[in-house]
Formats: C-alpha cells, structure tokens, sequence
C-alpha cells in the first residue's frame, strides 16, 4: 500500500540541497553570460580579412610582354611539330569565324592550332601531314606561310602550291 506521508529530510541535507541549487543558478548565469559574449565577439567580421583584400597590389615596372609571331613559331618548333604553318587572310583583315570554320575542317588531322597578332594570322602545328586536297583549300583562301621542318615541306606543300 501506498503511503502519503511526507519525508522529511534532516536540515543539514536541506541547506546542501539550497546550497547546489544556488550553485546551479549561478552556473546557468555565468553560462548565459558566456554564451552571449561569445555571440557577440565572434559574430563579427575579422579585419585583418577584410583588410586584405582592399591591399592593392604592388606596381611594377616590368611590362608584359605581348607574343609575337616568331616567339609563336618558336613555341611550335620546341614542342617539335614536323609541319608549321602561319595562314594569313590574303586581304589582310582579321580571320574571323567563317575564316575559323575553314581552317578547323581542313586541319583536323593538326595537333595545335593559335590564333596569333590579334586575329590576323593562325598558327598550324601538326605531326602529321596534311592531305593534298585541304592543302589546296588553304592556299586558296589564305595567303600561307610554311614553317615546316627542313626536308617536310617539299613533301607537304610542293602539290598544293602548285
């Protein structure tokens, strides 16, 4: 049977059940202190990051050096194509995107092509050599220059220049 007699403790553990109980008080307090200073303090932007990027950078007076032609035929000759060739529009003009279709199709078998001197020329570099036919092609529409190997270019170009 279940008895509704009150249990009385002795006084002494009362005054440690009310000295824990302030304990914990002051405990959620201070803990409630510490988290809002933590809120407030790392909520914030960090300066130094911020101040770095606004940090310009330091001028210099070396220039940038723009390629040019030969330093574009040169790179083709280090990573040692067989066939170089340099195609300019034979009006002088930029080549432009039709210009682009052309030389992509007839150039499929080529390893790198660059376009060079802002738009005005296109640089070809290929191992292999092109056929005859898109040789032709080339030479009828662009004025072209052959970089190629010494003992390569009779081979690639003597039938279509013709």
């Amino acid at each position: 049977m279940i008895s509704n007699a009150k249990i009385t403790l002795p006084t002494r553990m009362k005054r440690t059940l009310e000295c824990m109980k302030i304990v914990v008080r002051r405990w959620r307090f201070s803990g409630l202190l510490t988290g809002i200073a933590l809120v407030f303090t790392g909520c914030g932007p960090d300066e130094r990051i911020l101040r770095s990027g606004n940090a310009e950078p330091p001028a210099s007076n070396v220039e940038r050096k723009v390629p040019t032609i030969a330093d574009d035929i040169e790179a083709m000759r280090t990573a040692d194509f067989e066939f170089i060739y340099v195609l300019r529009r034979k009006d002088g003009g930029n080549i432009d995107a039709e210009d682009k279709g052309v030389i992509r199709v007839n150039t499929t078998d080529a390893n790198r092509r660059v376009s060079a001197e802002d738009g005005k020329a296109f640089l070809i570099g290929s191992n292999t050599k092109l056929p005859p036919k898109n040789m032709l092609a080339l030479y009828e529409r662009f004025s072209v220059e052959n970089y190629s190997k010494p003992g390569t270019a009779e081979n690639s170009n003597s039938a279509a220049a013709k």
